[in-house]
């Protein structure tokens, strides 16, 4: 139980964290990866994000609890 709560708690603030950037910010996670070369036009082109949907796979929020700086 004490797990479940744990995980609902993180995507929770993955959702918070989606929805707190900006629509531009959050089609760079629609496009291809990194370093690949672009095969036709199309894909070069920014994709269509719906402003009201959560989080893509694509997209991983890192919570650190750093214990000394």
């Amino acid at each position: 139980m004490i797990f479940f709560h744990a995980v609902k708690c993180i995507m929770q603030k993955r959702e918070k964290a989606w929805f707190a950037s900006s629509l531009r910010s959050r089609a760079q996670y629609l496009g291809p990866s990194p370093g690949l070369p672009c095969i036709n036009e199309e894909s070069s082109k920014e994709s269509s994000i719906d402003p009201t949907k959560g989080p893509v796979d694509a997209f991983c929020l890192l919570l650190l609890d750093p214990e000394q700086v």
